[in-house]
């Protein structure tokens, strides 16, 4: 019950590249690493081709355009379901993963058939006795994924979960079969909620084991205080809420999600903080166009932004 491994990599060589060896370095044996290269602007490609060209547990990939997360993913996981692999699991190109990793989630996800996503422990790379992710539930009062801390009663247990977030997805290739592939409306972050709440309304078990572990180095991938990645961020929140729950729901949501970011703007807190009025002002008009005239986001939207 072979499983293939799903990592996507964007201009960067080095955290690719350690996230592979370790894997290599497990004790992990029934398993093949596909990197997906999603228009990487550097040379980091043609590097880990060159690197790791000789091992044939290690097959490339390449997009001719940066589809985003869930686009560049789907790459891979449409590969995996034409060579008809059991299991797919995702996994973020910038951690290091433990021993037994991939074997606990399927000791986890062939104990029940109705279990269809596994996720695991992960760990702050920096500080590894903290816990980044360790499953959560899609909050329908704030409408969006909560992960679990480590004051969780269940945090050292095998348990039921409502949210897998996708830097540690075992997912039984069936279930993309069933409610299809990554939403690709997001272009980053926020696909693993609706993925999540897809999967438990189709009647599927998303489970969380504590045995296995990674390390996350969190926020290489992004800048968080970008102009681009705050639009990003927020519209992604307003258009979960379109995609998944009713046009009422949607309004109230979208006007009231706003006007707070509005209003903190004005009392110079949060996340707008940093930025000018009018760029704060322009960033919340952006977000409300797009998200009402859109029900999915290509990385032409982001032009309006230089960074």
């Amino acid at each position: 019950m072979k499983t293939a491994i799903i990592l996507l990599n964007f201009n960067s060589y080095q955290d690719t590249f350690e996230c592979v060896e370790s894997i290599l370095n497990s004790n992990e044996t029934n398993y093949q690493v596909y990197i997906v290269d999603n228009a990487s602007q550097d040379d980091s490609f043609s590097r880990l081709k060159k690197e790791f060209q000789e091992d044939k547990r290690i097959s490339f990939l390449f997009s001719k355009e940066n589809l985003g997360f869930s686009g560049g993913c789907n790459v891979g996981i449409k590969e995996a379901l034409k060579r008809e692999y059991d299991y797919v699991l995702l996994l973020n190109n910038d951690t290091i993963v433990t021993d037994s990793f991939l074997s606990e989630m399927l000791s986890v996800a062939k104990k029940d058939t109705k279990v269809g996503i596994v996720g695991g422990k992960t760990l702050f790379n920096d500080d590894r006795k903290s816990i980044w992710d360790a499953g959560g539930y899609i909050c329908e009062k704030s409408y969006r994924g909560i992960r679990r801390r480590e004051n969780h009663p269940d945090i050292n247990n095998v348990s039921e979960v409502g949210f897998v977030t996708c830097c540690l997805a075992l997912v039984k290739t069936e279930v993309f079969k069933k409610i299809g592939l990554l939403p690709e409306a997001y272009f980053f972050g926020t696909e693993e909620w609706e993925f999540s709440l897809r999967a438990q309304r189709a009647g599927i078990k998303l489970m969380y084991t504590p045995k296995a572990i990674i390390y996350h180095k969190v926020g290489r991938s992004h800048d968080h205080t970008s102009a681009k990645m705050l639009y990003n961020t927020y519209r992604n929140r307003i258009l979960f809420v379109k995609r998944n729950f009713s046009k009422s729901t949607y309004y109230s949501f979208m006007y009231k999600f706003l006007g707070l970011k509005l209003v903190q703007k004005l009392l110079n807190k949060g996340q707008l903080k940093p930025f000018t009025f009018n760029q704060a002002l322009f960033i919340l008009k952006e977000t409300s166009k797009d998200s009402k005239r859109y029900g999915q986001i290509s990385k032409s939207h982001w032009d309006k932004f230089k960074k």
